[in-house]
């Protein structure tokens, strides 16, 4: 095989076992890094749904303190007379009132637990509805309201899932407005998270929210699922085909059962960010490819050609076409090709003078034997005259 194309081989070869190792490293990177920014971009959505609830329920709990710190709500419940519940409901809990305040549920009650006065908006009509059941279970909830004093006035805000849906709940402890008095009753303001409201939330972080009992994963054609998300074990998130789910886990104001945020985002972004990696895979393969070619066509001018050249001169030299005296074989250069034509032109110059010296001797042999007072006759194997000298070629002759 000629050194050219076993040079073409080899390279060819390490260049595809590049590729190769090239090809494997950059996919597991490509996926790597894919699924590392799909679960950022998850786990950015979920830190934002529950910042953007968290200031929801602050404002519902700093609205539930003001109402509960007013000295009109606390003599409300003091003086539980008809004048004073007709006057404090008329004034302050009609349908404006409640609807300036973006509140949907409302519901006062004393220690004993007895609801002194209690309101629910109608989410599909302009006027009143039935108090949900859960809504009043929430003020029998003794767990709730344990140990009210001045010392432990903090009251208690988070969400739980009624007949008209999720709503979020805040209670606080009815004290005075200068907070020189026991508690004597409980305030519970209650907002639904219906779909306008979650639409806001929605605007808010930029990808839609939902709120759910459970989590269906049959739902989801093509599910991988990623759990332990934020190093939280209730946190967790579903790849299904272009889409992208996250879910955390949270208890829901009376502690008796769990509820699921959830987000959802396109995972056309992190396609794009993978396009563009692959873009970039691409082009270094260009780039291996254009070394290839100069790296081959380097080694190509520079080793291979000069090879072939001193293959050649040698095959001129050992045809016989050479003068004594010329350089055999012309090489330029000073690396080691170089250094081997030069040697190989000192062994063809010394096996020249080798082959003159010799002839040369030879020549001075016959001379001195032809040149010799003795008679020299040489036979050969046929028994006939070889060679004779000067002096014994007039005896033969005669």
């Amino acid at each position: 095989m000629k050194l050219r194309i076993f040079s073409l081989i080899v390279l060819f070869l390490i260049l595809l076992t590049g590729f190769s190792f090239i090809i494997f490293i950059s996919y597991s990177v490509i996926d790597n890094t894919t699924r590392q920014l799909e679960e950022e971009e998850v786990v950015s959505l979920l830190n934002k749904a529950t910042i953007a609830l968290s200031y929801l329920q602050k404002e519902l709990s700093y609205l539930t303190i003001d109402w509960a710190e007013w000295d009109d709500t606390y003599e409300l419940i003091q003086d539980s007379s008809y004048k004073t519940l007709l006057d404090y409901d008329l004034n302050n809990l009609n349908l404006h009132s409640l609807d300036n305040l973006n509140i949907d549920l409302v519901m006062i009650q004393n220690l004993d637990g007895e609801v002194i006065l209690a309101r629910a908006l109608n989410v599909d009509a302009d006027g009143f509805d039935l108090i949900p059941e859960r809504f009043l279970s929430i003020g029998r909830n003794k767990e709730l309201f344990v140990d009210l004093s001045l010392e432990n006035t903090k009251g208690r805000t988070g969400i739980v899932h009624l007949s008209h849906g999720y709503a979020m709940i805040s209670w606080h402890p009815v004290v005075p407005s200068n907070l020189n008095g026991d508690p004597v009753g409980v305030l519970i303001f209650g907002r639904y998270l219906d779909e306008d409201v979650l639409s806001d939330l929605a605007d808010i972080i930029g990808n839609p929210i939902s709120l759910q009992d459970t989590v269906n994963f049959t739902d989801y054609p093509s599910t991988d699922i990623v759990t332990n998300l934020r190093d939280n074990p209730y946190d967790w998130m579903i790849r299904s085909d272009n889409t992208l789910f996250g879910y955390t886990t949270i208890q829901d104001i009376t502690n008796d059962s769990s509820l699921f945020i959830g987000v959802q985002t396109s995972s056309e972004y992190i396609y794009q960010q993978r396009n563009i990696q692959l873009l970039v895979f691409i082009a270094l393969v260009v780039l291996s490819l254009i070394f290839f070619v100069v790296s081959f066509s380097y080694l190509d001018h520079r080793i291979l050609i000069r090879i072939q050249s001193i293959i050649n001169q040698v095959k001129t030299i050992s045809s016989g076409v050479y003068k004594l005296g010329e350089q055999p074989i012309q090489m330029d250069g000073n690396d080691e090709i170089a250094f081997l034509a030069d040697e190989i032109n000192q062994m063809i110059t010394g096996l020249e003078l080798s082959k003159k010296e010799l002839l040369d001797s030879e020549a001075l042999k016959w001379k001195i034997i032809d040149n010799m007072p003795e008679y020299v006759i040489i036979y050969g194997n046929n028994k006939k005259i070889f060679y004779a000298n000067q002096k014994s070629c007039p005896d033969l002759i005669s």
